[in-house]
């Protein structure tokens, strides 16, 4: 896809699905590992290999006589694959961490998501179906392309909390907006003049928590970080 704020670009570098067996099993008989996240932030986007992984994951542990629980990072859009959901749950996925990013529909469009609210809401159900345990994954105070849209910080924490009851979602990552080096979002803020000097807020404050450049109006940087 094409976020604003994403440095997730470009030709993905493969494993296959034996290597990645191989590192597990590994893990299992040396270490009676259990639990697994796969850090892939797009685990299903290579489709009929990730089927592939799936079912022999699935016969691994048929084989072994246990049962392991995975964490995967998958986009949202992928609960139209119900082949791909059900051989993720015969394989152990227990929970998806999604990129939901924000409920209100101005900030999606911004971050050029190509998603509308009510479809997140319809796709993560089709994953609760499936069974899978639904974490997800927001930016709150997204800086906005049109400067005449306001809407408080309080405002926005409504909409956060509205949505993520209705979407019945278990568990919640709520970070700041970070313009990362090399992409549209710094580059947008730059020649807008409102990302905070290097000098006064450090690369160390890049990580999501703190504010590091200056919000939409009418929130200013304490109340941006408050809100998150």
């Amino acid at each position: 896809m094409n976020c604003e704020f994403c440095t997730v670009k470009g030709k993905p570098r493969c494993a296959k699905p034996e290597r990645l067996l191989e590192h597990i099993s590994l893990l299992v008989e040396t270490r009676n590992a259990k639990h697994f996240f796969i850090v892939d932030d797009l685990f299903g986007q290579q489709r009929d290999e990730t089927i592939r992984l799936c079912n022999m994951l699935a016969d691994y542990q048929k084989s072994v006589g246990k049962r392991l629980v995975m964490t995967v990072q998958i986009r949202l859009d992928k609960a139209r694959d119900l082949q791909l959901l059900s051989a993720m749950r015969r394989a152990g996925v227990q929970t998806v961490a999604i990129g939901f990013e924000s409920p209100i529909e101005e900030e999606l469009q911004a971050m050029n998501k190509r998603i509308r609210c009510e479809d997140m809401l319809a796709y993560t159900k089709i994953y609760r179906k499936f069974g899978f345990l639904v974490h997800g994954m927001f930016i709150f105070g997204y800086p906005l392309k049109d400067t005449n849209f306001k809407m408080s910080s309080q405002e926005r924490i409504e909409y956060f909390r509205k949505f993520i009851k209705k979407a019945n979602i278990d568990t919640v990552q709520i970070l700041l907006p970070v313009p990362l080096p090399g992409t549209e979002l710094r580059s947008r803020l730059e020649k807008q003049n409102r990302i905070y000097p290097i000098s006064d807020v450090g690369w160390e404050y890049y990580d999501g928590t703190f504010p590091v450049f200056e919000p939409d109006e009418p929130m200013d940087a304490q109340q941006l970080q408050d809100g998150a």
